[in-house]
C-alpha cells in the first residue's frame, strides 16, 4: 500500500497515543476553562474509538484542506487539530520529520487514490470479457489504447496536485532534500510501476526499466509545467503530457546501454537510490520540451551532476 509505505516513519503508536491521552487526562484535572470550551478530557475522548493509524490519516487528511494557507507545516496540522476536535499537541505526533511526513502522506494516498481507481476503470473494461481462466487484466487492442490509458493516468494523478498547487514547489523542495531523496523516489517508482502494471506491461528484460524510467520523466515534466502553466484549465498542460506521452512510442527504438549502467550503479533499481539525485534531474527545467529520445542523454549527464 502506498500509504503504509510513505508514512511508516510517522506512525503513531498505540503506546505513544496512550501515553499522549494519559498526560492530557492529568493535566485537564487542575486547569481551569472557559464556559463552553472543550476540556481536555474532551479533547481526549473525542477520538478514542479509532486506531492510532486511523486517527494519524484523519489528522493528516484534515490538515491538507490548511495546505493552502499555511504550507506543509505544522501550522496546519495544528489548525487541523483546532477545528476537528483533536487533542492539541497532537502534530508533535503526526510530525516528527516535519512538513515532509504530511508531503509524504499526500503524494502516497494520492497515489493510492490512483490505484484505486484504475482498478476500477480497467474492471469496467474487462468485466464482460473476463472469465475465472483469463487473465485478468487483458493486453490493450493496440498502442493508442495504451497511450490513453496512460493519459487519463497521469492527468487523474497530476489533478489531485490542483488543491494544494500553490504550495506544490514547496512540496517539491522538500522531497528533494538529500535525506528525503529515498523515500520521495521510492514513491515515485511505485507510482509509474502501478500504472505500467495496469496498463498490462508484461516485459521482463530491460525494457522494464525503460518504460518505467520513461514515464517518470513524462510525470515530473508535467508536473513542473504545470506550476507556470497560465493556460484556461491548464490545457496547456494536458496537451503538453499528451505529448510527451506520445514521445515514450520512441523508446523501443532507444539505445538501452544507458539505461543499464544506470542500473549498475544503483539509479533506479528496486526505488533504491544511494548514488542519483533523481529528483535534481527528473526537475530540472533545462529539459523542458525534449522528446522522449533525448531521455538517455539527460541520464547520461545526471550522472556526472
Amino acid at each position: 500500500m502506498y500509504h503504509n509505505f510513505a508514512c511508516r516513519a510517522c506512525e503513531l503508536s498505540p503506546q505513544s497515543l496512550s501515553s499522549f491521552r494519559r498526560a492530557q487526562f492529568s493535566s485537564s484535572t487542575t486547569d481551569e476553562h472557559s464556559p463552553g470550551e472543550k476540556t481536555d478530557v474532551e479533547y481526549s475522548t473525542l477520538h478514542l474509538d479509532l486506531t492510532a493509524a486511523e486517527l494519524r490519516t484523519r489528522v493528516l487528511e484534515a490538515a491538507l484542506t490548511y495546505v493552502p494557507q499555511h504550507g506543509w507545516s505544522r501550522k496546519a496540522v495544528e489548525m487541523a487539530c483546532l477545528e476537528g476536535g483533536f487533542p492539541p499537541g497532537l502534530h508533535t505526533l503526526a510530525l516528527p520529520q516535519g512538513g515532509i511526513d504530511l508531503v509524504s502522506y499526500f503524494y502516497a494516498s494520492r497515489n493510492q487514490h490512483l490505484a484505486d481507481a484504475m482498478i476500477e476503470w480497467r474492471l469496467s473494461q474487462t468485466a464482460s470479457a473476463s472469465t475465472p481462466d483469463q487473465d485478468p487484466l487483458p493486453r490493450f487492442q493496440s498502442s493508442k489504447d495504451v497511450d490513453a490509458f496512460l493519459y487519463r493516468a497521469l492527468r487523474f494523478r497530476l489533478e489531485k496536485i490542483l488543491p494544494v498547487l500553490p504550495m506544490w514547489p514547496q512540496a517539491l523542495g522538500l522531497l528533494a532534500l538529500p535525506s528525503n531523496v529515498p523515500s520521495s523516489v521510492g514513491l515515485l517508482a511505485q507510482l509509474v510501476d502501478e500504472v505500467w502494471a495496469q496498463a498490462g506491461d508484461r516485459s521482463t528484460d530491460m525494457t522494464w526499466y525503460a518504460k518505467r524510467l520513461g514515464l517518470a520523466y513524462v510525470y515530473n515534466l508535467t508536473e513542473v509545467f504545470m506550476l507556470q502553466d497560465g493556460s484556461p484549465e491548464l490545457i496547456d498542460s494536458w496537451r503538453f503530457l499528451e505529448s510527451r506521452i506520445a514521445d515514450l512510442r520512441s523508446l523501443k527504438q532507444m539505445n538501452l546501454k544507458a539505461v543499464s549502467s544506470m542500473l549498475r550503479d544503483g539509479f533506479f533499481a528496486l526505488g533504491n537510490v544511494p548514488h542519483i539525485d533523481l529528483i535534481h534531474w527528473l526537475l530540472d527545467v533545462q529539459y523542458f520540451g525534449l522528446g522522449a529520445e533525448k531521455l538517455v542523454l539527460a541520464a547520461q549527464l545526471s550522472r556526472t551532476t
